[in-house]
């Protein structure tokens, strides 16, 4: 694939070559401006040993940045960063890395999980699940690897939180889980784990509630983006409110801020409580 998404007139091709030089399989679809910027080729070798690829400019005018990704076998060459396939690197999309459940609490990261960043540079992914799980299929009972076993447990954690709060929306799930994930690696997101290893945090009860306050005198009340220069200092106060009179937890709450549809760097940030003294959180 190459990165001139949705639809595309730069068209390459796709060659497979054996060990001496004979060509085994190739996909040449036309990309004239209606269909997308991939190429893929399938094949079952009738032995093991060694083979070849070649990437054909067929018909293109510039220098496109090509992704190539195998399946099942090893490229003599290859980069684990700018890993990821499509649509694990769309925006929108909450992506999944996997984590060894034998080695769920340490990692590392499975070898064939991708990683990040995006051609534009986000972080991704955006949190890690488990694999090397338990499987059940056509009558076998075994072991699952790879993020699409990693993946479903995490859509299977945000239908439980969507139970449990049946009015959130996407991006609030997607947030929720990131913010519950335990942090692994480099402090922070990263392109290798993400927020962290994926965990459902209990929460009896009601769930709290959080509101902008909009009090004047502040030079942000969350409700609008705000616009300054490097130098302006931003306050945001929300209010915290649970009618099971349940403190925060620790950490929280916090506040993501956004550039450009990106985190800037050190977000999300965590709040300041500003009366530590104020121990009853029904009012608010």
């Amino acid at each position: 694939t190459w990165d001139t998404w949705p639809t595309t007139k730069q068209d390459y091709d796709l060659y497979l070559y054996d060990s001496d030089f004979n060509l085994v399989a190739s996909s040449t679809n036309a990309q004239t401006g209606t269909q997308p910027p991939t190429e893929k080729v399938v094949y079952t070798p009738s032995h093991y040993g060694t083979y070849n690829i070649m990437i054909h400019k067929f018909s293109a005018t510039g220098n496109e940045e090509l992704k190539l990704f195998t399946f099942n076998c090893d490229l003599q060459y290859h980069t684990p960063a700018h890993s990821l396939w499509p649509p694990a690197d769309a925006t929108g999309v909450m992506s999944a890395g996997a984590i060894d459940q034998a080695n769920w609490e340490t990692g590392p990261q499975e070898s064939y999980s991708s990683q990040g960043p995006t051609n534009d540079g986000r972080v991704k992914p955006d949190i890690s699940g488990p694999d090397g799980v338990s499987r059940y299929v056509n009558g076998s009972v075994g072991r699952g690897y790879g993020t699409s076993y990693a993946a479903p447990h995490v859509a299977g954690a945000a239908s439980l939180l969507l139970s449990r709060y049946p009015a959130y929306t996407a991006d609030q799930l997607k947030l929720t889980l990131e913010n519950w994930a335990v942090d692994m690696g480099t402090p922070g997101k990263d392109d290798i784990y993400g927020y962290g290893r994926l965990m459902l945090e209990f929460i009896p009860g009601t769930p709290p509630n959080l509101s902008w306050t909009g009090e004047p005198n502040y030079i942000s009340d969350g409700l609008d983006p705000e616009i300054g220069t490097s130098s302006t200092n931003f306050t945001y106060r929300v209010k915290y409110s649970d009618e099971d009179n349940d403190p925060p937890a620790s950490g929280f709450p916090k506040v993501h801020i956004l550039k450009g549809g990106s985190e800037i760097s050190g977000s999300p940030f965590t709040m300041d409580e500003v009366d530590s003294g104020d121990t009853t959180y029904s009012d608010g």
